[in-house]
C-alpha cells in the first residue's frame, strides 16, 4: 500500500497505475504470474475430471479443502499445447517454471 495515497496493490501494479515503467524484475514476475494464471484452471479441471487421481490423492490423506487451497492439479497430455493455443511460447512456459 502506498503510504502517501493509500492505494493498494503490488509495487508493480502501483508503477503501472502511476505511469512508471516497471523494473525488469517485476515485469518478469508479472509474466510468470500470467502463465500460471492460465495454467492453474487447466490443471485443476483435469484433476477434478479424473476420479482415479482424486481417489489416489484422497487415499494419501489429501482433503478437497487442501486440494483447493493449494491449487493442486494434474497436467493433461496436451497441457503444453493448450497453453500455446492461448498464445504462450515454449520459452514463456519454461521461464514460468512449468518444465525444465
Amino acid at each position: 500500500m502506498c503510504q502517501r495515497c493509500q492505494e493498494k496493490g503490488s509495487f508493480y501494479d502501483l508503477q503501472v497505475r502511476t505511469g512508471g515503467t516497471p523494473e525488469p524484475y517485476h515485469k518478469a514476475l508479472a509474466d510468470k504470474r500470467k502463465v500460471w494464471e492460465a495454467a492453474v484452471p487447466i490443471l485443476q479441471d483435469t484433476l477434478i475430471e479424473n476420479s482415479e487421481i482424486l481417489a489416489y490423492l484422497k487415499g494419501r490423506g489429501l482433503q478437497a479443502k487442501t486440494i483447493g487451497k493449494y491449487q493442486i492439479g494434474y497436467a493433461p497430455e496436451d497441457f503444453i499445447e493448450q497453453l500455446m493455443a492461448k498464445g504462450y511460447t515454449l520459452s514463456d512456459l519454461k521461464n514460468a517454471g512449468l518444465f525444465t
